[in-house]
This record gives C-alpha cells, sequence and structure tokens, in this order.
C-alpha cells in the first residue's frame, strides 16, 4: 500500500474514532453541564427568597437596610422627640407657638418615615422582579414546580401592597401638612375644612390596616 494511502487510511481511522469519542462524550457532558445550570438556579433562588424575607421583614416594621439608614436620614433626635410630642397635641390644645413650631419641624421630620418606607417597598419590588427573572431561567432549562410559581405570585402581592402602602404613607404626610396650614391659618378643629381631613386621616388609616393584614396572610403562606 503506498505510502500516502497508508496515511490517508490512518487519518480516517482517527477521525472515525474521534467523532465516536464525541457522540459518546458530548452526550454527558451537556447532561453535566445542564444539571449544573439547574444547581446553580436554584441556589441563586434560594438566596434570593432568603433576600426578600430580609427586606420584607425590615418593609413591613418601618424599618430599613444600611443603605437606605445612610441615604434617607431623619432629623435629630431631639427634634424628632419634640415633632412627635407637637403632633400628637394636634387632636388635643395646641397654642399658636406649638403649632409655628411644629410647622417648622414638618420640614424637617415629617416625610421621613413615608421617605424611608417608599424607599424600602420600591427595593422589595425591585428583588421580587429579581426573583421573577431567575424563575424564568429556570423554566428555560427546568420544569417549574408549582409551589415556585406560586411563591412568586405571594411575593408579587406583597410587593404590591407594600407599594400601596408607601403611597398611602405620603398621602398623610400630605394631610398632617394640611391640617397645620388649616390651624395656622386660623381655622378650628371643629371646621368643616379640617373634619373633612381628619376624616380622609382615618380612611387612609384603615386602608393601611387592611394592606397589613394582607401582607401578613400573604408571609403566613410563604412559611
Amino acid at each position: 500500500m503506498p505510502t500516502n494511502t497508508k496515511r490517508i487510511t490512518s487519518i480516517i481511522i482517527l477521525l472515525i474514532i474521534g467523532i465516536g469519542i464525541c457522540l459518546y462524550a458530548l452526550p454527558r457532558y451537556i447532561e453535566k453541564a445542564h444539571k449544573e445550570t439547574i444547581t446553580r438556579l436554584e441556589t441563586a433562588v434560594t438566596a434570593q427568597e432568603m433576600r426578600l424575607n430580609e427586606l420584607a421583614e425590615l418593609t413591613r416594621s418601618n424599618g430599613a437596610d444600611a443603605i437606605t439608614d445612610r441615604f434617607v436620614a431623619d432629623c435629630k433626635a431631639v427634634e424628632r422627640q419634640r415633632f412627635d410630642s407637637l403632633l400628637d397635641l394636634l387632636s388635643k390644645n395646641i397654642s399658636n407657638s406649638e403649632l409655628n413650631e411644629l410647622n417648622s419641624l414638618f420640614f424637617k421630620c415629617g416625610s421621613f418615615y413615608a421617605d424611608r418606607k417608599s424607599t424600602m417597598a420600591i427595593k422589595l419590588a425591585q428583588e421580587v422582579d429579581h426573583l421573577d427573572t431567575l424563575q424564568n431561567l429556570q423554566a428555560s432549562v427546568a420544569t417549574l414546580p408549582e409551589k415556585s410559581l406560586n411563591t412568586l405570585s405571594t411575593w408579587k402581592e406583597i410587593s404590591e401592597a407594600e407599594l400601596k402602602t408607601a403611597e398611602y404613607f405620603n398621602t398623610l404626610v400630605d394631610l398632617q401638612g394640611s391640617i397645620i396650614t388649616d390651624l395656622l391659618g386660623g381655622k378650628r378643629s371643629d371646621s368643616p375644612e379640617l373634619v373633612a381631613t381628619l376624616t380622609e386621616v382615618n380612611s387612609v388609616r384603615g386602608q393601611m390596616l387592611v394592606l397589613s393584614k394582607q401582607i401578613e396572610v400573604n408571609k403566613t403562606k410563604l412559611q
């Protein structure tokens, strides 16, 4: 057999062997990579759910994480104490000097809790969106159990309730400002305008209580 023919035959044999090895090894490599991808996604989802639990608890209790505490700052402690004390007097007897002091403190302290609640609710919504993304990735490589879909749905309900609660917090701040302005303008606490505002305050608080109960129910579902 000529040398060239032998060489070509050897190359063909090597190619056949190589193809055989690939056909044997490639499916196993793909299967291994697939399993590793599923494991990584499951780990990421578990970590994300832990992150959500931490954020949800802080948001529910009107707390904040370290970054939010850093950028959404309250007024000074002595000002906060005085502001809360004067705010309690709004439903009782408050002098003109106290009312003016309250009005001044309102611009420093009035929106703090609402701002913090809004920031945390937005963060929670972003993290729920991230969980949604992770689950979509999971669904692209494996069939998701119904429990996972229900968990995501519950987190979305919690997030929506917290965002709505944050809106109500801001509404309460606006209503408090209106009450202070009306009193400074000489209106009596039993005037139609103030009575209407106080009625709205009670309505908003009632809605917030309903949302709080809904959040608790959904948190129980997750547990």
